[in-house]
């Protein structure tokens, strides 16, 4: 993130800001004249550390074994990181004083003369001018600072979160100092010196670039509005939030532009191609209906923020089978009337071969949280209807595999999304939950013998909840393992084949045909090694176990089927395309 200073010189009462900048450039240049100084010993192989001891508060053998030091090093880069490692960690023990006298670079050789200081403890830390509730809210406790060893690292991470606490709280340039210190007897006492500095708000919030986006838009979904105080701890991730949304591509990082205790946000984004249209189409003479043809093939339609506003309109038809398709349409608009909520309407029509016919209808309020993130309340209306002929289904004397039915489920749904590149993630996670409780109405045929229905319950209550959880490991050499968990299960004194979920396939369970498992219960863990090709493609070497139960009316299965294989993921400019090897 870049902070540019507008005007600063103008404040009279910024001093201690204007001498703060002025010492952060004294320590760059001090770091050049540093490296200018050791840059003809760069290119040895081995460079010999020699540490000299100023005082002998410590052994030389202790000194060595506390900074973990060697005689040899690569080269001249890695022995200045020792050293300065070296003070880190004398200074984190107690020995506040710590510092490197003298350094000398002779050829392949750094001598290094160094001295400790006696170790110090606290008597006090004051909070001083930081109000006690800020320090309850930062974790301070004052007995890690009573008669214990002093540790520079204590201080340093109580210092960042206060002035982490005023960074989000509209105060970006707040400083924490310690003033009134004191020594005695090898006791340190000290009070803490805030420095908040002017208060900033955002002023405007301005996107430049080629993308299709509204600005309020936008600020819903960084939670950074117009008007609003500075909050670092929104502005810092606004790069990778912005990876998240598919229609727009980043082309800098962004800008803040600070003014008269205002501030200008400048956000840099290009369109991206995020909609697509793609499918495939078979025609076909009839082998059962002679003179009439059969159809198959799949059909997709995605619009992704035609309207500028990141709503989504998600069209799917898929008729693999001359007897079975599927249809599913998905709409979602974001933000409503520029509030935190959105609207998320679901419309499925699943046809299995001529058993039955499933429609579902789902309606839900989404509460947008940050990014991706939100909780959703619901409600989902199902039906099932039976295609099969009642002359065939009358004479039996056991309960039917499928029956009409009517189920009316209200539940909620929450998303939770940590990953630093949504479409080829190497770190993060992905969490969604769901969950939904509500009544089956059992609709008798009246062509069906009506002993077909005894021990069925007409009138019962049906409980569904889904979880689906991702955890990418990021490992070496452009390498991520992703951990995922994957599971479903539906309770009620009466189920039906025709309600299960559906497992198998690309999605679910590789190695198996596309959703050719009924299950009433189940759950899947996937392990994948990655190896990233780029951005938006990688090599996959993957492994799904499950284990699954359907206790469907007149069915008991259980069962742990498994799959593993390879595959490759890679980007196209329709979208990514993937191609899996699997054995189930």
């Amino acid at each position: 993130m870049l902070k540019q200073l507008i005007g600063i010189s103008t404040h009279n009462d910024l001093p201690d800001l204007r001498f703060s900048l002025l010492m952060r450039i004294r320590h760059i240049l001090s770091l050049i004249i540093l490296l200018w100084a050791v840059q003809s010993s760069f290119g040895q192989k081995r460079v010999q550390l020699i540490i000299e001891q100023q005082d002998q508060v410590i052994s030389k053998k202790k000194l060595n074994r506390i900074g973990r030091l060697k005689e040899f090093y690569p080269d001249s880069m890695t022995a200045l990181k020792a050293m300065n490692e070296l003070l880190i960690i004398l200074r984190e023990q107690g020995f506040s004083a710590a510092g490197i006298d003298k350094q000398v670079w002779r050829n392949d050789t750094a001598i290094a003369t160094v001295h400790t200081g006696n170790k110090y403890k606290f008597k006090s830390i004051d909070p001083g001018n930081v109000p006690k509730g800020v320090m309850r809210k930062v974790g301070f406790k004052e007995q890690q600072f009573v008669e214990s060893t002093i540790s520079g690292k204590r201080l340093i991470v109580l210092k960042k979160r206060i002035i982490r606490f005023y960074e989000n709280r509209g105060h970006p340039f707040a400083q924490v100092n310690l003033d009134s210190i004191s020594l005695e007897n090898g006791l340190l006492s000290a009070r803490l010196n805030l420095d908040k500095n002017p208060e900033f708000k955002i002023d405007s919030i301005i996107i430049k670039g080629t993308a299709r986006i509204k600005s309020k838009y936008l600020q819903n979904y960084l939670g950074i509005k117009h008007n609003s105080l500075y909050n670092e701890s929104r502005i810092k991730p606004i790069s990778t939030r912005t990876k998240e949304i598919a229609f727009v591509s980043e082309v800098k990082p962004p800008e803040v532009v600070f003014g008269e205790e205002k501030a200008d946000l400048y956000i840099y984004l290009d369109k991206k191609r995020a909609s697509q249209f793609d499918g495939i189409l078979g025609v076909l003479p009839s082998s059962e209906n002679p003179g009439q043809v059969l159809v198959t093939g799949e059909l997709s339609l995605k619009l992704l923020s035609a309207f500028k506003r990141g709503e989504l309109i998600d069209f799917s038809w898929r008729k693999m089978q001359a007897r079975t398709q599927n249809l599913n349409i998905h709409l979602a608009y974001p933000f409503l009337f520029n509030t935190s909520f959105g609207l998320d309407g679901t419309f499925e029509l699943y046809k299995r071969d001529t058993l039955f016919l499933n429609l579902r209808g789902m309606i839900g309020v989404q509460y947008h949280l940050i990014g991706n993130d939100h909780i959703k309340i619901f409600a989902d209306f199902r039906s099932t209807n039976v295609l099969a002929s009642s002359t065939l289904i009358s004479t039996s004397t056991v309960n039917p595999d499928n029956v009409d039915s009517r189920t009316q489920l209200y539940g909620f749904g929450y998303k939770m999304q940590r990953l630093d590149y949504r479409l080829n993630p190497r770190k993060g996670f992905d969490l969604y939950a769901e969950a939904s409780a509500g009544t089956k109405k059992i609709l008798p045929d009246a062509a069906v013998e009506e002993n077909r229905y005894e021990g069925l319950k007409i009138n019962s209550f049906q409980l569904n909840a889904v979880l689906q959880a991702s955890y990418f490991v990021p490992i070496p050499n452009r390498s991520t393992i992703m951990i995922k968990a994957n599971g479903g299960f539906m309770r009620s004194e009466n189920l039906f084949e025709s309600e299960a979920f559906r497992i198998g396939g690309l999605k679910t369970l590789r190695g198996f045909d596309e959703e050719a498992i009924f299950a009433t219960m189940f759950g899947i863990a996937t392990v994948e090694y990655r190896f990233l090709l780029d951005p938006n493609s990688y090599l996959v070497a993957f492994f799904d176990g499950a284990y699954y139960e359907n206790r469907a009316t007149n069915k008991r299965i259980t069962d742990r089927p498994f799959g593993f294989g390879l595959g490759i993921s890679f980007f196209t400019k329709i979208g990514i395309f993937s191609l899996n090897y699997a054995l189930g």
